[in-house]
């Protein structure tokens, strides 16, 4: 139904007055007043307890009413409170009578109307609560904007509007130390009701005053009402602070929001007020409930209900005229229901057959990849279905040509697989068209207006009619790709082809497109997969490569773990600290460090390990053989891909010739040290008197400082701007008042910076004002200006603008200066008062009656827009005309008549209906009131009317109704008669007379009755209708006056006064119709039990009617049961919706029928899938009566097709992630990618990776390292449980079985026990684990968790997911090599030393950076792809191709010296390392030795001169020993006594042994070593000297001796104790003159141990003596020489005497 009263009309105001207020007298002290309303303020805070609203307590608890024996005298409101203690007053002994205003602000309630008449009244007067009286002037209750807000809910119109455009921008606040005294004067003083307490952004407290600065942040509030709480407590106001007893926090809200949601968040927090804050916590204003209130414009209001009422009532007549053009004919809808249910079921049947056909060929398409196997089956399943000859794919290729790709075709045609065919007329001429998805239907080629080359073509196949679809490839939407053509032929005659077949043809196309992309995608997969593969290899050969080349860096490269341990260090690295590669592992090279620098460089390695920075550092290494070297060493932590460090990458480079250099530059900066401290002290004494200049002028500055900061002091708390600028367009500034900032926003330096600032800031409408008054200011010297300037927080504001010229002494304008005030409140003010008088204006326009003002003489003063709209006049002509012109002629006399009523001073009015003329003449009605008002000497007459023509027009139709009433009784079809009580008829129509053929008299004047019904029976029937009288319909058989039999329908209706009206029909061809009827239906109901397919007939709410048998056997009820079901009870829940909506265009009438496919369940629970096709059958009248649904079982169907999804979704998804994995680099977070992607498709609850690691026992533990989880599902991110896991108490068929590449699949109920306690807390019903194998080894594996069924996975889900666990895990091998080949790269690129790659061409491909610039390049791009020969000579080029090439190709490796050449020509040394790379190329290590080679070359000078020098010792220590020898000689011949003789020589040869080893050192070119068997060649002569041995008495000498080099500290003890030896056979072994034989045998034993064998055939050793214990000194020398070789010594007495010494060369530290 129409709307016509306004929605805001249904707000009742009476909720908003709050009747029982604190009521008191007017003598009532103010202490016991402020009791009161702070009791009621405490129990609004317990909304439990009461039964009123918090807005209403808060009202009642915020005012006292003052009245006396019933008469209201005023209201004491908080505000009242607040001055009275800013006074400073004591309240002892105040009433409440003295605090009040004398001449309150009050209304009667019969004056309110709505909330919109009590709004305005709270503006105007500022107030925040309205007595409201009755007619006597008695209190009734009062409305504040407390409880006008509780009520109105304008959430609409809120939510439209921002904080930002009502919030009070200008805030009262002060410090938290201000007393609660100073903020109730601020109150007073402001007009406010709270106050702010604020803290500035940068830490400082704000002073007290109002502003609205952008550093204010709040920190709470105080309120009138929290100021009268506190004097309830008796606190002292003057000495409590603020910052106790304020509300904290402050609730804020920002300026973007909308006023709804600042609404809510006052009711969530029952407060009246909200900070607005920016993004950083500043205070930018204040909103209050007051500030919603209003907010709300009543004409907004009113014009959007305005809207909803037109929107309505159009609706409303929409319906109407739709309800009356619903008209359905039933006879004709009985006539062809059984014809269309035929065709309908016959549809059906052929719709099946396509469906189960496209169902194989999904299910084809699901269960193989192989293509040409789904195409051949394909064809054969359509040529069968559709009868026809010959079913084909055509495949299109790159050229025109094309090929058939299968075929099924009828024996006794041709068969045309694999025959090429080249069309270019068809190409051409249907291409396209197939491209744009066209479909080329022929039914007969010879009549199709082919061309001549097309139809040849054909018809050499034998092809008279033709089909062909378009199978598109829709790999880009955008740019689907046709592939070929899916094409059906018939040969022996013409065939018109159905659009059913054209269908299923189509839909099969889209099939087989499906299939072909399918096996793209699968071969794209494959081909991926390849190409991964080959790129893995590459990385791998790339790492070796990178490996070969650290170890032939001539930089020492070393690797650590994460703790610091040396786990991996090169050759060059171990030849600096002088260790083995195994010595120097873990902490091993730390032995080698300085002692001055060892525990600064441990401290700093650990201070890097710790805190993972880099290590950078010089120091020294003390190698074994005593040689220092300094060495600059740096490290950087290798990072992992989850950002963890993995270990640590170092290289030392050698720099003890750096600093050597170093040394000498320390000896020169203490010689400038010295110049430079004579220099200071001459500098300091010429400081000392510019000082005392520069305190002087810093006198001066701080005086001109203070001025200044006193001048800019008064500006700032100045409200008026000051300014000055040029005199000349632009009328840059010159000077500008920092003031400016608090008034506009902007800070000086951008009006000062910037001429054109100032123009931009002024509003564009107010330019050319400001510009025409500042171009005349010379010649008016002063002018005054308002206009608009922009504000920085977006808004404009006003400004009075007051400006003058300055002049110098010869009157020459040389400054504008000026002086700018804010006026925007006061144009506030202005514009309210214009906008009341606009909207009084438009409510005149806005009204729907037409308004006039005439004067005396009848001159129309004014017209509103209803007037000109209804009368059709501009205003131009209405300021020409006169009420005479409008007024119909006719009625003039009338006007003129009622115009003389209206007389004398006081106002009358008059109410009339007058005919008018409107401008084109036509005549309208018009009703109205005529009032006169004398003002003054002048009268007006003020009209008011309303159109009625209208009412006139239905008063017309009332008097043409009987006419038309009549009409129809005299041509209704229907036979109508009227009786009177006593039956006798009145009046009858055309209609009966026609059909019975008695008229009206003849009716009256015989016995009609008994002649139309002879039977009684039938009379009978109708006295008892005439006598019931409710209109029943009565069927009876009738006669006509002629005596034609006919069957009547007879409705008889009994009026008030006894009459009746009879109201017949004529059915015999409705009887007719229906017996037609019943045999339609019999035949139906035959049909309908028979159909092959399930047939429902369900009324409107879908109750069943009727079932059929097949309709059971699909569901598994019995007929009987499903009667007394629903159709919705046996629907899926999630189909019910989508059910109704697919009914609902049936119901409507804007379709036939309908289709739609939804779940059943069937009785045993199962769910299968059906296919519906829905019609609606109507009533007579029109409306629905039932459905009629043709069902199928379509489960097979669906399941192939959810089956297909599920691989295409799956295949999707597996390119997808071989496509992001390919394209990830070394950081990229795989897991999340595979994860992301996997999620969704996988349908899992959650996916999780895991990976393997060791503990430091070889344990192996898993870790969880990324996880997806549906929604819904717990998260096991965290559980700490996951991490660092022992396989043996976690899953302990785990590494067995995913170790050896297998999975783990099941129901988890069905596992052990001790795998379940892991898995059923975290929720899990089913599980599949996939092993990840990297690089051949158990990486890891990845999980997929069901958390909603036991349900596992089947073995395409398996098999496709293990597709993708083993892509994760290429791409971890591949991510793992990445990571490894960059810490090598950066190592590389770390070092000193120059290293390059050459191709097979001997191009560069690869340079660092050391290696450009040793060659003079600054960028190594600039040697990239060149020859290695521009950087030699042709000299050095063609020594290296003939000598340095052919052992680099035998040997794969070169080391060793050329000569190089720089970028400008300049040559230097180089130490080059070549490797041959297998495949071709070369690695190149190259290293500037200019400086080594001139140390070599001093070290060389050196060690000439120390060979000289050692020689001369050599040889002095030789000439000593010879000096002893000869005075022990010259002492031996002083004495006589042979066995001191024998003392003597013993001497003499023992220091002879030992001078002849001096002497052999310096004859010898090595001065290390000498040749021990020319030494024992040479002693044993010497021997043989001393004893006076001839060769005719000695003894025969055997000497076998290998030529060893012996140190001289293992070749004086080893002399010696070959001297002891002989010397002892010499004397002992050979008496009396026997002859005998002495052996020497000197050899090495092994590598590095020597064997010294003397032995004699003599009388032999004593038996009873112990040659370790006797008191021969020969024998001791020769036992204590043996332990300082650190040798043993045996002796053998079996043929004669052997002695045998095993001992190693002895080396010795070098002596610092």
């Amino acid at each position: 139904m129409p709307i016509t009263e306004p929605a805001i009309h249904a707000l009742n105001l009476e909720a908003a007055i709050a009747h029982t207020p604190i009521c008191v007298p007017p003598h009532t002290p103010v202490n016991e007043v402020l009791e009161q309303m702070n009791r009621v303020k405490s129990t609004s805070c317990r909304l439990e307890d009461s039964a009123s609203s918090p807005l209403n307590l808060q009202t009642l608890s915020s005012c006292a009413v003052v009245q006396e024996n019933d008469k209201f005298l005023g209201i004491f409101v908080e505000r009242d409170l607040v001055k009275l203690i800013a006074s400073g007053k004591s309240l002892e002994g105040i009433t409440v009578g003295e605090l009040i205003n004398p001449s309150p602000v009050s209304v009667r309630q019969s004056q309110l109307q709505d909330i919109f008449s009590v709004l305005p009244l709270l503006r105007q007067y500022h107030i925040s609560h309205l007595p409201i009286l009755d007619e006597g002037d008695r209190f009734i209750g009062l409305i504040s904007t407390e409880t006008l807000r509780e009520i109105l809910q304008p959430s609409n119109l809120l939510q439209l509007r921002q904080v930002a455009e009502v919030m009070t921008p200008q805030i009262v606040s002060a410090t938290p130390q201000t007393s609660l005294l100073d903020i109730a004067k601020l109150m007073t003083r402001t007009q406010v009701s709270c106050v702010m307490i604020c803290q500035r952004g940068d830490g400082k407290i704000t002073q007290i005053g109002t502003g609205n600065r952008g550093d204010l942040k709040p920190l709470g509030i105080i309120t009138e009402g929290d100021i009268i709480q506190i004097q309830g407590l008796q606190l002292d106001l003057s000495s409590t602070p603020v910052q106790q007893m304020m509300s904290s926090p402050v609730f804020a809200i920002g300026a973007e929001d909308s006023l709804w949601i600042a609404l809510q968040k006052m009711q969530q927090h029952h407060v009246g007020r909200l900070a607005v804050t920016g993004i950083r916590g500043e205070l930018r204003g204040i909103i209050t409930q007051t500030t919603l209130l209003n907010s709300i414009n009543p004409l907004e209001i009113y014009k959007v209900i305005d809207v909803m009422q037109n929107t309505i009532s159009a609706l409303e007549a929409e319906k109407i005229e739709l309800l009356q053009n619903r008209t359905t004919e039933l006879e004709k809808q009985v006539r062809s229901r059984t014809a269309e249910q035929e065709q309908l079921i016959a549809s059906l049947e052929a719709s099946s057959q396509r469906d189960r056909l496209l169902a194989k060929v999904s299910l084809q398409i699901r269960k193989s990849l192989n293509l040409d196997e789904i195409l051949a089956t394909t064809v054969e399943e359509v040529r069968q279905l559709l009868h026809c000859h010959r079913v084909l794919v055509y495949q299109f290729a790159p050229t025109r040509e094309g090929k058939v790709v299968a075929e099924s075709v009828e024996s006794g045609y041709p068969a045309i697989l694999d025959i090429q065919v080249r069309d270019i007329c068809f190409q051409q001429m249907h291409g396209i068209d197939y491209l744009n998805g066209r479909n080329q239907a022929t039914a007969d080629i010879r009549q199709a207006g082919l061309s001549f080359c097309h139809q040849e073509l054909l018809e050499h196949f034998q092809v008279r009619a033709s089909l062909g679809v378009p199978i598109a490839i829709q790999g880009d939407p955008a740019h689907p790709h046709l592939w070929g053509l899916l094409i059906a032929h018939h040969c022996n005659e013409p065939r018109p082809w159905q659009a059913s077949e054209i269908d299923l043809l189509d839909k099969i196309s889209v099939h087989i497109a499906i299939a072909i992309h399918q096996a793209q995608l699968y071969q794209d997969t494959q081909l991926e997969l390849a190409e991964r593969h080959r790129v893995e290899a590459a990385l791998r050969s790339s790492e070796q490569l990178y490996a070969t080349l650290a170890e032939a860096s001539p930089v020492g490269i070393w690797r650590t773990d994460p703790t610091g341990k040396c786990i991996y260090i090169n050759d060059r690295a171990c030849e600096m600290l002088g260790l083995s590669r195994q010595a120097a592992l873990g902490d091993g090279w730390l032995q080698s460090l300085h002692p001055q620098d060892r525990a600064r460089v441990i401290a700093e390695w650990a201070k890097s390990t710790q805190f993972h920075t880099p290590f950078a550092c010089e120091y020294r290494f003390c190698r074994p053989n005593g040689e220092v070297s300094w060495v600059f060493g740096q490290t950087l932590a290798e990072m992992g891909p989850d950002e963890e460090v993995m270990g640590y990458i170092g290289t030392a480079t050698d720099i003890s010739d750096r600093k050597r250099a170093e040394q000498a530059l320390k000896t020169l900066n203490a010689e400038l040290e010295r110049r430079v401290s004579k220099r200071t002290e001459e500098l300091e004494q010429t400081v000392q008197q510019l000082q005392g200049e520069i305190q002087q002028r810093q006198q001066a500055q701080q005086e001109l400082i203070l001025v200044k900061e006193r001048l800019q002091y008064l500006l700032w708390v100045s409200p008026t701007i000051i300014y000055s600028c040029q005199v000349q367009y632009p009328y840059s500034t010159t000077f500008i008042s920092y003031n400016v900032f608090q008034i506009l926003g902007y800070e000086p330096k951008q009006f000062l910076n910037n001429p054109q600032f100032w123009w931009d800031c002024i509003h564009p409408e107010d330019q050319e004002l400001v510009e025409t008054g500042f171009s005349q200011i010379c010649d008016r010297e002063n002018q005054s200006l308002e206009y608009r300037l922009h504000h920085a927080e977006g808004r404009y504001i006003w400004v009075q603008d007051d400006f003058r010229v300055v002049r110098n002494a010869q009157g020459q304008a040389i400054e504008i200066v000026g002086s700018c005030v804010d006026i925007s409140d006061r144009k506030l003010a202005e514009s309210e008062l214009q906008e009341s008088e606009d909207q009084l204006s438009k409510f005149f326009e806005s009204a729907n009656d037409l308004i006039q003002t005439v004067d005396a003489q009848g001159k129309i003063l004014y017209v509103n827009r209803a007037w000109r709209e209804t009368l059709g006049y501009s205003p131009e002509e209405v300021q020409h005309l006169f009420v005479s012109d409008i007024i119909h002629p006719h009625c003039n006399p009338r006007y003129h008549q009622l115009l003389s009523t209206l007389n004398g001073d006081c106002t009358q009015t008059v109410t009339f209906e007058l005919k008018a003329l409107k401008s084109n003449g036509r005549a309208v009605f018009l009703e109205g009131r005529l009032s006169l008002k004398n003002e003054g000497n002048r009268s007006k007459i003020h009209g008011v009317f309303r159109d009625i023509t209208r009412r006139k027009i239905d008063e017309l139709k009332l008097q043409r109704q009987a006419e038309v009433l009549q009409t129809i009784f005299d041509n209704l079809p229907l036979m109508l008669v009227f009786f009177d009580g006593q039956g006798q008829i009145q009046l009858l129509n055309t209609a009966l007379e026609k059909t019975l053929g008695w008229s009206l008299a003849e009716a009256q004047a015989q016995d009609t009755f008994v002649q139309c019904y002879p039977d009684p029976e039938e009379r009978q029937k109708i006295l008892d209708g005439i006598e019931a009288g409710t209109g029943e319909w009565i069927e009876v058989k009738a006669r006509t006056r002629q005596g034609r039999e006919l069957e009547a329908a007879w409705a008889n209706i009994r009026l008030s006064d006894g009459s009746g009206i009879g109201i017949g029909q004529d059915i015999t061809e409705r009887k007719r119709s229906e017996a037609a009827l019943r045999h339609s239906e019999q035949l139906f109901r035959s049909t309908f039990n028979g159909a092959t397919i399930g047939l429902v007939h369900s009324d409107i709410k879908s109750q069943f009617l009727r079932v059929n048998q097949k309709y059971c056997e699909i569901l598994g009820y019995s007929q009987e049961e499903l009667l007394l079901k629903n159709c919705m009870d046996i629907t899926h829940p999630d189909d019910v919706e989508k059910n109704i909506q697919c009914l609902k265009p049936l119901l409507r009438g804007e379709a036939r029928e309908c289709s739609f496919e939804k779940r059943y369940y069937r009785q045993d629970g199962s769910i299968i899938w059906a296919s519906l096709t829905v019609s609606l059958v109507r009533q007579p009248s029109g409306e629905p009566d039932y459905f009629i649904a043709a069902v199928e079982d379509i489960t097979d169907r669906k399941k192939a097709e959810a089956e297909k999804e599920k691989r295409d979704r799956y295949l999707t998804a597996l390119v997808e992630i071989q496509h992001q994995l390919l394209n990830s680099s070394v950081d990229t977070d795989l897991y999340e990618i595979v994860l992301r992607i996997l999620g969704p498709v996988s349908g899992a609850s959650r996916l999780y990776i895991f990976e393997n690691s060791h503990d430091s026992q070889g344990c192996l533990l898993t870790s969880q390292k990324a996880e997806w989880c549906a929604e819904g599902i717990e998260s096991q991110q965290n559980n700490p449980n996951l991490q660092n896991c022992p396989y043996e108490e976690f899953f302990t068929r785990l590494p067995n079985t995913l170790g050896k590449g297998e999975i783990i699949e099941g129901i988890v109920s069905n596992f052990a026990d001790s795998e379940r306690l892991v898995l059923e807390p975290q929720g899990i019903e089913a599980i599949l684990l996939l092993p990840l194998m990297v690089n051949g080894d158990f990486f890891g594996f990845i999980g997929f968790d069901n958390c909603k069924e036991a349900q596992p996975w089947d073995p395409l889900e398996v098999s496709l997911l293990s597709s993708a666990a083993a892509a994760i895990a290429l791409a971890k091998e591949r991510q793992i090599t990445q990571a490894a080949l960059a810490r090598q790269l950066a190592a590389v690129e770390a070092a000193t030393d120059g290293i390059g790659i050459l191709n097979e061409n001997s191009e560069y491909i690869y340079l660092n950076s050391a290696h450009a610039k040793i060659f003079g390049y600054d960028d190594p791009k600039e040697l990239l792809n060149k020859s290695w020969k521009e950087l030699y000579h042709p000299p050095e080029i063609h020594q290296i191709e003939q000598e340095v090439f052919p052992v680099l190709g035998a040997s794969g490796q070169w080391s060793g010296e050329t000569l190089a050449k720089r970028r400008d020509g300049t040559t230097f040394p180089e130490e080059i390392s070549l490797t041959y790379i297998a495949g071709g190329g070369l690695i190149c290590v190259a290293r500037d030795i200019t400086t080594r080679k001139q140390s070599e070359e001093q070290i060389k000078a050196s060690l000439h001169e120390k060979e000289v020098l050692l020689k001369e010792i050599h040889h002095r220590v030789k000439n000593n020993l010879q000096i002893i020898h000869s005075l022990l000689k010259l002492q031996s011949s002083y004495t006589k006594d042979p066995l001191t003789l024998q003392m003597f020589r013993d001497s003499q040869n023992r220091i002879r042994s030992m001078a002849l080893i001096h002497e052999l050192l310096y004859r010898s070119t090595n001065l290390g070593s000498i040749n021990f068997s020319e030494y024992i060649n040479q002693l044993t002569t010497n021997l043989f000297r001393a004893y006076n041995i001839t060769a005719h008495s000695r003894p025969e000498i055997l000497i076998n001796v290998e030529p060893i080099q012996l140190g001289i500290d293992t070749a004086i003890p080893c002399g010696l104790t070959i001297n002891e030896l002989i010397t002892n056979a010499f004397k002992y072994a050979f008496v009396d003159g026997l002859s005998g034989t002495i052996s020497i045998d000197f050899h090495k034993d092994g590598a590095d141990t020597y064997e010294l064998k003397i032995s004699d055939n003599g009388v032999g050793f004593p038996a009873d003596l112990d040659f370790r214990n006797t008191e021969s000194l020969g024998l001791k020398l020769v036992c204590n020489l043996t332990r300082q070789l650190d040798g043993e010594i045996t002796l053998d007495r079996s043929q004669g005497t052997c002695f045998t010494i095993r001992f190693q060369e002895l080396t010795y530290q070098p002596r610092g």
